[in-house]
């Protein structure tokens, strides 16, 4: 991945070095800037664990370099095998990790929850986790849509509001976005439907500047 963004990075460089002497501020400024994060990957450092200005971010940004982007680290094997010193370091540079024995996810791969625990495996597959994980470094939740013949997940950026998750059902959703009614899955289930939750009162109704929270089951009222 260094090797890869040092390609990038010099490819840049060469064509702003040209253009650098028209005396352009931005390309001067820009120069600059890539000048740095050569060295930085010529050190065998990672962008991602280095720190930028708000201005030098917004412009390494636009170059999509592998190394600026964020990482979780996969330690192959049993929690017992895992050494609590190669843990200790991992938690003090706070780099996220997760340890996952992937022989054991192959080999329960396919298999219910009840014939995990007859055939001997961890009741909860660590895939699961790992998907958890990668959402919550991405920024993303889940809510849901439901009616009588389906249920789906959508995915949405942490810190959307209502009319923003109507828009990745379908663009008309958030234009003419109305309202929406909103449940917590796990409220849901245990009402035992939508129906009766309706009677229990636990379904609220929210408007344009509600924040759609992970697990929400939402129906979008709109004019569309």
């Amino acid at each position: 991945m260094l090797l890869k963004d040092l390609k990038t990075v010099d490819k840049r460089l060469s064509s702003l070095e040209k253009v650098s002497k028209t005396k352009n501020k931005e390309d001067l400024k820009e120069l600059d800037i890539l000048k740095k994060v050569r060295n930085l990957l010529e050190e065998g450092k990672i962008l991602n664990e280095q720190n930028f200005t708000k201005e030098e971010e917004k412009s390494i940004y636009q170059y999509q370099l592998l190394t600026t982007k964020q990482r979780l680290y996969l330690l192959n094997g049993k929690d017992k095998e895992i050494s609590q010193e190669t843990i200790k370091e991992f938690k003090k540079d706070n780099k996220q990790f997760l340890i996952m024995d992937l022989v054991t996810e192959f080999e329960a791969a396919g298999f219910s929850k009840e014939e995990r625990i007859e055939l001997g495996f961890p009741e909860k597959t660590k895939l699961d986790a790992l998907i958890k994980k990668m959402y919550e470094i991405l920024g993303l939740i889940t809510f849901f849509t439901t009616g009588p013949d389906e249920t789906r997940a959508w995915t949405v950026e942490s810190g959307a509001k209502a009319p923003q998750a109507a828009g990745v059902i379908h663009s008309d959703f958030e234009s003419h976005f109305i309202k929406a009614d909103v449940i917590n899955w796990k409220d849901l289930i245990d009402a035992g439907g939508i129906s009766q939750a309706r009677e229990k009162g636990l379904i609220r109704t929210e408007g344009k500047e509600y924040i759609v929270m992970d697990g929400d089951v939402i129906e979008i009222k709109h004019d569309a």
